[in-house]
C-alpha cells in the first residue's frame, strides 16, 4: 500500500485547465487504470495490473475533480495533477475558511461544501480525493451517480465513525493550530455506512502502512462496503 501524508491540516475556490492527452509511464493515469486493471497488494505497495488496457465497459470522465483535506488548498494536488494523461479537464477545489481559501459566509456547514462540489459535477467526472475531502467525494457520488465514474480515495474516514478502528482524532488540535478553521468543523459527525454500499463505481483507495490518523483499518472496512473497490 502506498505512502501517504496527511495534510491535517474547496467559491469554494476552483480552477480548471486541460491535462496533456500524452500518457506515461513516469506519471501513470491512475484513472485509466483504475477502469481497466484489479489492484494487488505487494509489500508496502500497490501495484495495477496491465493498467494502460482499456475497458470500453467502464464510462470515462471528462472532468477530473480534485478535493483537498482540512488544508483546503487548492495547490494539494497539484503535483499529482501534473503527472496524469488524462484528457480530461482539471478542477482543483479550495475549502472556505480553511488554509489560504478566504471564508466565505455562504459555506456555513459541511453540507454547503458538499453542496459546491455537487454543482460542479455537470458532465462525468472522477473526484480524486484526500482525508476530508474524502468524504465529500463519497457524499458527491452519493447525489450524483449518474454522473460520478470514478473516485481515488486516500486516508479518509469516508464518512465512517473511525474511533472503533483506533484512528485518533485529530480535529482539535488542528483547530488549536489554526483558530480561523469554521467551528463546524470540529462538531462535524457523520455515518455514511449504511449508503456507501450503493456507490458502485470504480473506486481506488490508497492507505499508508502505519497512518496513526486513518489506519489502514478503515481502508479495508471502506473496501468492504463499496463493491467495486480496490485497496
Amino acid at each position: 500500500m502506498a505512502r501517504c501524508n496527511h495534510d491535517c491540516a474547496g467559491p469554494v475556490s476552483s480552477r480548471s485547465r486541460r491535462a496533456s492527452p500524452r500518457s506515461s509511464r513516469n506519471g501513470p493515469d491512475i484513472l485509466k487504470a483504475l477502469a481497466s486493471a484489479p489492484l494487488q497488494e505487494r509489500r508496502g505497495r500497490a501495484r495495477l495490473t496491465d493498467p494502460f488496457r482499456p475497458d470500453s465497459t467502464v464510462s470515462q470522465p471528462t472532468k477530473l475533480i480534485f478535493l483537498p483535506g482540512a488544508s483546503g488548498d487548492t495547490r494539494f494536488w497539484a503535483p499529482v495533477a501534473s503527472r496524469l494523461g488524462h484528457p480530461a479537464a482539471h478542477v482543483h477545489f479550495g475549502w472556505p475558511g480553511f488554509g489560504p481559501t478566504p471564508a466565505d459566509p455562504r459555506v456555513a456547514s459541511f453540507d454547503d461544501l458538499v453542496g459546491r462540489v455537487v454543482l460542479a459535477v455537470d458532465q462525468p467526472c472522477a473526484l480524486i480525493a484526500q482525508s476530508m475531502g474524502g468524504v465529500v467525494a463519497l457524499s458527491v457520488a452519493l447525489r450524483r451517480p449518474s454522473l460520478v465514474t470514478h473516485l481515488v480515495l486516500t486516508a479518509t474516514s469516508g464518512g465512517l465513525d473511525v474511533s472503533s478502528f483506533g484512528a485518533q482524532d485529530w480535529r482539535p488540535s488542528f483547530a488549536r493550530a489554526y483558530p480561523r478553521v469554521p467551528d463546524w468543523f470540529g462538531a462535524l459527525t457523520l455515518d455514511l455506512s449504511a449508503r456507501l454500499p450503493s456507490i458502485a463505481v470504480p473506486t481506488l483507495l490508497l492507505w499508508g502502512d502505519a497512518d496513526p490518523i486513518s489506519p489502514v483499518t478503515v481502508g479495508r472496512r471502506l473496501q468492504g462496503l463499496l463493491p467495486n473497490a480496490h485497496l
